[in-house]
């Protein structure tokens, strides 16, 4: 479920259309952990599928001091995080002179109302005080004036989400502001977000809930998150996915390949590719992730740290050298792709 928002710019001889670095400066505004010194906001990219991380930019004043995180100018899309209350992020576009704007819900007290300020903001700046916001029944023009009445109900939709996820039962995927955080229902019982009697008043729910979100992200940000990239074997034809694995350097992995990303839909075949001694080699995902000690990040994931000892065992018994494989990239097809995510029977993806 998604709050989406579109703010029109009405066109004027001598009023300029606002872009995504005017908008970057009233986020800095909007958040709601701003304290006046530009560290807290953060913006950066992610892909249609919520998946993959950010492309962040560093920005420095001249001393090098105050620093933040911004978009390229040339984009048209970016999203917008407070890395003081990591959440879901803010999704915030520019479609000819409209600004769109996206919250995924389930979302965090503070992000709803960064989010909300963010509108509000960018509203006084184009002297207007009215936008577009879905319903049930499509577009529905209303004023910002019943911000607070919007607040309410999207902490409401949040928590109710949640009571009809742990219902469903199933692993599901949030994406998130640094990267996707995989739950079940033994996660949210254990960081008390949800239990089997339902003694939980909704208050505690939605707090609990934004400790865990922010916590186990600012966890992860000083590691690395593997991605797999899809290759085609050009002798076969055969796809497949391939996850580079640095040595003592704490990553963060998936227990099944195939609920992580898109191009693991496209593959058969999953391998880790592991660099030592100037030579690159490749181990059979599975072989490598059931003989290395780790430990778990989410209900998907676990954290490891190969170092030279333990490379040198894997390849030993498993590794085969990369040159014997003739690999080309290949992209997906991205429609192709979001289907396959959204009838994906194993995973419920949040978004």
């Amino acid at each position: 479920m998604a709050i989406n928002v579109k703010i029109i710019q009405k066109k004027g001889i001598f009023r300029k259309p606002l872009n995504l670095v005017d908008i970057d400066k009233i986020w800095n505004e909007s958040c709601t952990n701003y304290n006046g010194d530009g560290c807290i906001p953060f913006s950066g990219l992610r892909d249609d599928y919520y998946i993959t991380h950010y492309n962040l930019i560093k920005k420095t004043d001249n001393n090098g001091n105050n620093q933040t995180y911004i978009l390229n100018t040339s984009d048209d899309k970016c999203v917008y995080f407070d890395n003081a209350n990591l959440s879901r992020g803010i999704d915030v576009k520019l479609d000819q002179n409209n600004i769109c704007l996206k919250l995924l819900l389930p979302s965090t007290i503070s992000e709803i109302i960064s989010f909300y300020n963010l509108i509000e903001n960018i509203l006084k700046m184009i002297s207007s005080n009215t936008f577009y916001r879905d319903n049930q029944k499509g577009e529905e023009l209303v004023n910002i004036k019943l911000k607070e009445t919007f607040i309410k109900i999207s902490i409401q939709d949040s928590i109710n989400i949640f009571k009809q996820l742990y219902k469903i039962n199933k692993v599901y995927c949030l994406p998130c502001a640094l990267n996707p955080v995989y739950i079940n229902n033994s996660m949210l019982e254990q960081y008390n977000i949800m239990n089997y009697n339902n003694s939980l008043d909704d208050n505690s729910i939605i707090k609990n809930y934004e400790i865990f979100i922010n916590n186990i992200q600012k966890y992860a940000s000083s590691f690395v998150y593997g991605f797999f990239k899809g290759y085609t074997h050009e002798s076969n034809n055969m796809n497949y996915s391939i996850m580079d694995i640095p040595i003592n350097k704490n990553v963060i992995v998936p227990i099944s390949p195939s609920h992580d990303g898109i191009y693991v839909y496209y593959c058969k075949l999953y391998y880790v590719c592991i660099t030592y001694n100037n030579l690159e080699y490749f181990i059979n995902y599975f072989d490598f992730i059931n003989n290395i000690e780790k430990t778990t990040y989410d209900s998907n994931k676990v954290i490891i740290c190969l170092d030279e000892n333990k490379a040198e065992i894997l390849i030993k018994t498993y590794g085969i050298v990369r040159n014997q494989f003739i690999l080309s990239s290949f992209d997906i097809n991205r429609e192709l792709g979001r289907q396959i995510l959204e009838n994906c029977e194993e995973m419920l993806f949040v978004y």
